[in-house]
């Protein structure tokens, strides 16, 4: 009579799986590539953040219950989306000017911004051209920048830093009687 030896298999509990991301999980400002691993998923199952679009970004991240798996989301980015992050809000500076003397007047700006009368301060970005106009109220004269202009002409600015601009407007004298 033929018996059998019946054998016992011990198999190996699954090895977990194990999820990795490079720039820390949800980052929407840096470019990160997130990696399972473990016996099922050999090393090498990644996938990287993505713009899908100028503004979309997909950003891959570690999810699930154990934190085992790749979940992702899509975020539109504020200020664009270029090589799989968002990208940062530009750089701004204050522009800002004060009016003396003893006339009145106006300073306005191409771009738009400063139209002082009444809003004297406006933030541009990061080397923007700005040129300030003059214009001296009736029975006034302009009579010169001083601060981050100087001279009687248009003030033109390029805003690398903050900036300060004096506008000196006089009353006219030779209209006086």
């Amino acid at each position: 009579q033929a018996t059998q030896n019946p054998k016992t298999v011990w198999l190996a509990p699954a090895q977990a799986l194990l999820c990795s991301d490079s720039d820390g999980g949800i980052n929407y400002n840096q470019q990160g590539t997130t990696c399972l691993s473990g016996k099922i998923a050999p090393s090498g199952d990644c996938v990287s953040d993505v713009c899908l679009n100028n503004v979309t970004l997909k950003e891959y991240y570690c999810g699930g219950p154990n934190n085992n798996s790749i979940k992702s989301v899509n975020y539109n980015c504020p200020n664009g989306c270029s090589n799989g992050a968002c990208l940062p809000a530009p750089q701004t500076f204050l522009l800002t000017v004060t009016k003396q003397g003893t006339g009145s007047g106006t300073v306005t700006s191409n771009p738009a911004g400063i139209n002082c009368g009444n809003d004297c301060s406006q933030n541009y970005n990061a080397g923007t051209v700005v040129t300030l106009f003059a214009a001296p109220a009736q029975g006034s004269i302009f009579a010169g920048w001083s601060g981050a202009c100087s001279g009687t002409g248009n003030c033109i600015v390029t805003m690398n830093s903050n900036k300060n601009v004096i506008a000196t407007f006089n009353l006219n004298q030779t209209n006086q009687t």
